[in-house]
C-alpha cells in the first residue's frame, strides 16, 4: 500500500492582529508553526463547507436575518431610517386646503348675502317712497271732489261777503234789523271759513301782501307812496287754495310807484 503523499506546506501567513477586546491570556496564543501543523494534518476526505450561498449576497443576508443573527441592526452598521412623515404632512396639507376652501365658500356666501341685503334695502326704500307718493296722491285725489265742490260754492260765498260789506256800520245804529242782519252775515262767513280751513282750504293772502303771480291776478294798478312797490292795495275778489294747490287766484289792485 502506497504511502499517502504529504501535502505541501501552506504559505506563511502574516501574524493575526490581536483583538483588543480579547483578554491577554498566554493559553490562547497560537504560533505559526502550530497553525501549519494543523493545516498539514487536515484530512482530504473531510466534508467541504458549502459556501455557495455566499455568492448571493442578498440570499446570505436574508438567511442571517431569518436566523436571528442580525438582531435589530443591519450588517453594515448604518442607523435605521427615521420614520417617514410625508403621509402625515400630506394629510395635514390636505386638511388646511379643505379649511381654506370652506372659508372661501363662507366668505363668498357672506358677500352675496351683503349684496342681497343692500338690494333689499334699496327695494324697501323705493317701496316706501312709492307708498308715500301714492298716499299723497290718494289724499289729493280724495280731496279733489271736495275741492271741485268748494269751487262751486265760492261764488255764493263771495255774494255773502259782498252783502256784508254793503251794509254800512253807521246805518246799523238805531236799526236793529240791519244790525242783526249784518251780524248774522259775519257769523255765517266766519263759520264757512273755519269749515274750509278744517279740510285744508284757505284764502290767498290779500291786502298788504307782496304781489305773487302764482296766487294773485292783477286787475288794476294804484299808486300809494306810503307803501312798497308791487304791494297789494285792495282785494277785489278773494282767492282760495287747497294747501299749496290753487283753487282760484285772488283778483287784486297792485301798487305801482313807477
Amino acid at each position: 500500500m502506497s504511502k499517502p503523499t504529504k501535502k505541501a506546506a501552506a504559505p506563511e501567513k502574516e501574524p493575526l492582529e490581536k483583538d483588543p477586546k480579547v483578554t491577554d491570556d498566554s493559553n490562547l496564543d497560537t504560533s505559526d508553526e502550530d497553525i501549519a501543523r494543523i493545516l498539514e494534518g487536515s484530512d482530504d476526505d473531510d466534508p467541504e463547507v458549502d459556501d455557495s450561498f455566499l455568492d448571493d449576497e442578498d440570499s446570505f443576508l436574508s438567511q442571517l436575518d431569518d436566523s436571528g443573527l442580525m438582531g435589530n441592526e443591519s450588517l453594515d452598521g448604518d442607523d435605521m431610517e427615521p420614520e417617514d412623515t410625508a403621509p402625515a404632512a400630506e394629510e395635514e396639507s390636505a386638511d388646511v386646503a379643505a379649511l381654506k376652501a370652506e372659508i372661501a365658500k363662507l366668505q363668498d356666501k357672506l358677500s352675496r348675502a351683503d349684496k342681497k341685503n343692500e338690494t333689499l334695502a334699496l327695494q324697501l326704500h323705493d317701496a316706501n317712497t312709492a307708498q308715500e307718493r301714492l298716499k299723497e296722491q290718494f289724499t289729493k285725489n280724495a280731496k279733489r271732489p271736495l275741492e271741485n265742490a268748494v269751487k262751486k260754492l265760492l261764488d255764493p260765498i263771495d255774494n255773502l261777503e259782498r252783502a256784508y260789506a254793503a251794509i254800512p256800520d253807521a246805518e246799523c245804529e238805531g236799526n236793529d234789523f240791519l244790525k242783526n242782519t249784518k251780524e248774522g252775515l259775519r257769523m255765517t262767513i266766519e263759520q264757512i271759513s273755519q269749515t274750509l280751513a278744517s279740510v285744508g282750504i284757505t284764502k290767498v293772502d290779500g291786502t298788504g301782501a307782496n304781489f305773487d303771480p302764482n296766487y294773485h291776478e292783477a286787475v288794476s294798478a294804484g299808486q300809494d307812496k306810503g307803501k312798497d312797490d308791487n304791494t297789494v292795495l285792495h282785494v277785489v275778489q278773494n282767492g282760495y287754495k287747497s294747501e299749496e294747490r290753487l283753487l282760484r287766484p285772488a283778483k287784486v289792485i297792485v301798487n305801482k310807484l313807477s
